[in-house]
């Protein structure tokens, strides 16, 4: 079973965090998880929704994070539990590197189907490291289809020395007019 259980606080609100799988498409030198493509672990749904089960009977716990590697790999298993924590009153966030957005059509439906299963927040990982596996203009297309939604976006930047992408250059990189890619 891959499992990192944690149970952080984020914007104030309390939550879990499921690692569901250590299988990933990039390899990123800073991967705390040193997860990548030769990864094969995934999470099992009956212990995934016996962990969502638990979280939801516990006090204060408001979120269930989805992450990895890349749980987008398993968007059907994502989708399954993203449904099961909302139907248990939880609000869900996706952690991912948005490869799976290779052309504006696919991000829509994928985003559009996450919004119906309940997802409420995605989190992006964009940064010189991610950049080495994900074109930006892939990222572009998942933040796009994101913003014709209702789920939250969250951009997250690994600092480090002489980074391209960083707080102040993000706007120019993500814009979709931009001539950056």
């Amino acid at each position: 079973m891959v499992a990192e259980i944690m149970i952080d606080t984020w914007n104030g609100v309390r939550g879990i965090g499921l690692i569901l799988t250590l299988k990933c498409p990039a390899a990123c030198k800073c991967c705390g998880y040193n997860a990548g493509p030769n990864r094969s672990e995934v999470m099992a749904v009956n212990d995934a929704r016996n962990i969502i089960d638990q979280a939801s009977k516990i006090k204060g716990i408001e979120n269930i994070s989805f992450s990895g590697g890349e749980p987008f790999l398993y968007l059907p298993l994502l989708e399954e539990l993203i449904s099961y924590a909302n139907d248990l009153g939880l609000n869900t966030t996706a952690v991912t590197n948005g490869f799976w957005a290779r052309d504006l059509e696919t991000s829509m439906k994928i985003i559009d189907s996450l919004q119906k299963k309940g997802l409420k927040k995605l989190a992006i990982s964009i940064d010189d490291f991610h950049n080495e596996y994900i074109p930006l203009q892939i990222v572009k297309n998942a933040v796009m289809a994101v913003d014709s939604s209702n789920i939250h976006l969250d951009v997250q930047i690994l600092k480090s020395k002489n980074n391209y992408i960083n707080k102040s250059s993000l706007t120019t990189i993500l814009d979709a007019n931009g001539s950056n890619d």
